[in-house]
């Protein structure tokens, strides 16, 4: 669950994706939303109020402020059954964490991805699973049992 810059929740669920609005609303957003169903991977608000959800196909969908539909991304890193993490970074830039691997997601206006996902999932040894900004930037990932720090 994410709050949206308005106060409103985002919620990932079994069935699927809501939005809360205040005590009264809470909408499944589906198909004619933009969101193809099932229980998201991840879900991001970034500063500039669009929400970002990993889908289970492993889409990355994105629903800029103001506007009622989810836009597919040109980054597709296929199909997690895992739970995946979305972070922004202190330059704007939106970090990914899933079964692939931790990587900086580059997108450009408008929201134009600027790098490829790998062509191939490769395995990884050590699954990276939530990650952290500090204030000097730097980030921080647990992976399996160690944490990493990348400067």
């Amino acid at each position: 669950m994410v709050e949206d810059v308005d106060g409103s929740l985002w919620i990932e669920a079994l069935s699927g994706l809501y939005h809360l609005r205040g005590s009264v609303s809470c909408e499944q957003i589906d198909e004619s939303g933009g969101y193809p169903g099932g229980l998201p991977a991840a879900i991001l608000i970034d500063r500039k109020g669009t929400v970002w959800v990993k889908t289970p196909s492993g889409a990355l969908l994105y629903r800029e402020k103001g506007t009622f539909k989810f836009e597919l991304s040109q980054y597709v890193s296929g199909p997690t059954s895992q739970p995946a993490f979305l972070h922004q970074g202190p330059d704007g830039s939106i970090w990914l964490s899933d079964e692939i691997g931790l990587r900086r997601l580059n997108f450009g206006p408008p929201l134009i991805a600027l790098s490829s996902p790998p062509v191939t999932p490769r395995k990884v040894l050590s699954r990276f699973g939530d990650f952290a900004f500090t204030p000097d930037g730097s980030l921080w990932a647990c992976g399996g049992q160690r944490s990493f720090k990348v400067p």
